[in-house]
């Protein structure tokens, strides 16, 4: 393709959020300069399009051989359609996506942890507190044995017994509710993520 049928007779195309040209990400459109719109060709906008995609090494002089035009065509387009400018936008936006990513798999990574955290827990609170009822239940059947039978039981492992059953019931319990606290934690995080 020569320079000089480089338009092929296209007008200029006033490229707005109307065009079927428009380029957007994320909604965002980089057809606006602080001026205005920008008027450039649909070939000139499919240049543009090329430029951004190669990337932070962008370079006119790769897009110059790749349509085969001169440098200074090539640096000419550019200028006048602000490739410089409206790529420096895009590639903020494109950090600025990269940090919001990332952010959101760290949260979600956080609220996974949490939830992990809980069932632990919940399931450390429940068994302290079987093995709670299990002894309080022995030192009950103990002391039922005592009080039906002619055995000697000593009376002082009874307190013991039931002071460790009501210790471990109390980690349970402990336990338990810190399990319900992150629970609602979660919630609260969740209905945060809703509400944005």
């Amino acid at each position: 393709m020569s320079e000089d049928n480089f338009n092929d007779g296209q007008d200029n195309l006033a490229i707005d959020s109307d065009s079927s040209l428009n380029f957007r990400n994320n909604g965002k459109s980089y057809f606006i300069k602080q001026g205005g719109a920008i008027s450039e060709t649909q070939k000139e906008f499919q240049m543009f399009q090329f430029y951004l995609e190669t990337g932070s090494g962008r370079s006119t002089l790769y897009i110059a051989n790749v349509f085969n035009l001169s440098d200074s065509r090539i640096n000419e387009i550019a200028k006048r359609n602000y490739w410089i400018e409206r790529s420096a936008e895009y590639d903020r936006d494109m950090l600025a996506e990269k940090i919001r990513s990332e952010q959101n798999a760290r949260a979600i990574e956080h609220k996974r942890k949490l939830e992990q955290y809980r069932e632990t827990q919940e399931f450390l609170g429940r068994s302290l507190t079987n093995d709670a009822a299990k002894l309080a239940m022995l030192a009950s059947r103990t002391l039922d044995d005592y009080i039906n039978s002619e055995r000697q039981i000593d009376m002082r492992d009874i307190p013991s017994i039931l002071n460790s059953a009501a210790k471990i019931a109390e980690v349970g319990k402990s336990l338990q509710s810190g399990a319900l606290g992150v629970e609602q934690l979660l919630v609260a995080l969740e209905e945060a993520d809703f509400e944005e």
